[in-house]
């Protein structure tokens, strides 16, 4: 994965919205969405903090002309929607940290979202949006964002996954998995689809691992096996999932078991031919973890990052602008405190381009 910019130093590689800060999420519009929609790609991020009020959770923006492979790296901002942050007082969400905005079928979409309760246990919820597949409000009253009292009064808030009832005991980012280069929406009355979930388990195999729940049409079910629940990968965090066609997949994930600050990218795959059902995924689908493959980043001069420089990259998410795997973006954080290379906040969301897909 190639970084955009100009120079071999984060202060000079290209920042795609401006205000942003880290956890983006994006995802591609197919040919049957609107036509002001149709071919572009939608973005979620984390904004920049403002000294005049609270700064906003999860802020929206829309690429330009996303058939266009170079437009990839530009998005407008659409003010006057998204999330802040909720009243410190309030009882239910204290914040929401990382976030998925899944197109649905039935012409909504989903943000889930990783929310931290007052009682200190995170959780999956879900929001949907009030305007079709615009993607942009999601408060179900007259106002555009959600704010303060609104959360987990005035909107709906659906709990996706309890850490209580899964066998996990910390809910954290978590990432589906749906066969989206077949169709951009998730057609959740059909069985196939899964989540990548990073937690802690209750029988304490790991405080930060990955976990797999597939999609059985009306729930998630966490891979278990004696009443606990069963790491995919012991030590990681950060999953992106892609679909590569059919029942195959890939997963990145931020591998930690030599610390943060010497974080490796790594990906493993999996092939739902394997076993059972060849439409849908199952935990004796994936590649071992001793069989994942190292990711290398490198600089816009072409140079390979180290793995200190790498560990400031961080909530990668990856889209596939033509709606093929021919051209493969990245979208990441550009700097954070996992780095000692660079040290202090992130310098907005920037860009990578897979150089050998």
């Amino acid at each position: 994965w190639q970084l955009q910019g100009t120079d071999d130093t984060l202060e000079r590689c290209h920042v795609v919205a401006s205000g942003s800060n880290t956890a983006s999420w994006v995802f591609r519009y197919g040919d049957d969405a609107p036509d002001a929609l149709a071919g572009r790609l939608r973005l979620y991020f984390h904004a920049k903090g403002r000294k005049d009020q609270a700064s906003l959770e999860v802020a929206i923006g829309l690429s330009e002309v996303a058939t266009d492979a170079d437009s990839v790296s530009s998005f407008a901002s659409e003010d006057g929607y998204g999330f802040w942050r909720p009243e410190k007082s309030n009882a239910h969400v204290r914040a929401l940290r990382t976030f998925q905005g899944v197109p649905l079928a039935t012409g909504a979409v989903r943000l889930f979202a990783e929310i931290s309760g007052a009682d200190g246990v995170s959780r999956l919820v879900a929001f949907d949006s009030q305007d079709g597949w615009y993607g942009r409000d999601f408060h179900p009253g007259a106002a555009t964002v959600v704010a303060g009292a609104d959360y987990g009064r005035a909107v709906e808030m659906q709990v996706v996954l309890d850490a209580g009832a899964s066998g996990l005991s910390q809910v954290r980012q978590s990432k589906l998995g749906w066969p989206a280069l077949d169709h951009w929406t998730w057609d959740a009355a059909r069985d196939g689809a899964f989540l990548v979930i990073t937690g802690a388990d209750r029988c304490g195999q790991t405080r930060d691992g990955l976990f797999l729940a597939s999609w059985r049409g009306a729930a998630f079910e966490v891979n278990a096996a004696d009443g606990c629940a069963t790491p995919l990968v012991p030590q990681a965090h950060g999953p992106v999932v892609v679909h590569l066609g059919a029942g195959r997949y890939k997963l990145y994930y931020e591998d930690q078991t030599a610390g943060m600050t010497r974080k490796s990218f790594r990906m493993i795959s999996a092939d739902a031919s394997r076993t059972g059902d060849p439409s849908v995924v199952e935990p004796g689908d994936w590649d071992p973890v001793s069989e994942a493959r190292e990711v290398a980043f490198r600089w816009p001069s072409g140079a390979e990052m180290s793995l200190t420089e790498e560990s400031g990259l961080g909530d990668h998410v990856i889209a596939m602008p033509l709606g093929s795997t021919t051209l493969q973006v990245m979208y990441l954080n550009l700097g954070g405190k996992d780095t000692t290379a660079h040290p202090g906040m992130s310098r907005g969301v920037g860009l990578a381009y897979l150089v050998n897909p």
